[in-house]
C-alpha cells in the first residue's frame, strides 16, 4: 500500500498567505487532492488576470497571421495550473482547489 502524503498550506507560495487545509476524497473511481483556502482574495485575483491575459493573447495570435509563440512552444498560464472547483462569493471568498488524483487507490473494507 502506497503511503498518502498531504502537502503543506503553504503549497501555494506567495499566492496565498492564507490558512488552508488539505483532503482526501473519493470520487468513486480515484481519491483526489484537494485544498481548501480560507481567504482566497490574491489567489482568485491572480487566476482571473491571468484568464484575462490569455484571453487577450488568443485575441492577439488570431488576428495575426503567425499564430506560434516565439519558442514554438504554448505556456500554460496560472489558470491552467490551478484547478479551482468551488468558491465562495463573500468580503473574504474561500475556494477549494484540486491538487491531484491518485488513481491506483485501493478499497479495502
Amino acid at each position: 500500500m502506497r503511503p498518502i502524503v498531504l502537502p503543506p498550506s503553504t503549497t501555494l507560495g506567495n499566492l496565498s498567505n492564507s490558512p488552508s487545509a488539505c483532503f482526501v476524497a473519493s470520487d468513486g473511481k480515484s481519491l483526489r487532492v484537494y485544498q481548501a483556502v480560507i481567504d482566497a482574495r490574491t489567489l482568485l485575483a491572480e487566476v482571473s488576470s491571468s484568464e484575462r491575459r490569455s484571453r487577450m493573447m488568443d485575441s492577439m495570435v488570431s488576428l495575426s497571421t503567425d499564430t506560434s509563440s516565439e519558442d514554438g512552444v504554448r505556456h500554460s498560464s496560472l489558470h491552467d495550473k490551478i484547478k479551482i472547483v468551488s468558491q465562495q462569493s463573500t468580503a473574504r471568498p474561500g475556494c477549494v482547489i484540486q491538487l491531484d488524483a491518485i488513481s491506483d487507490a485501493t478499497h479495502v473494507s
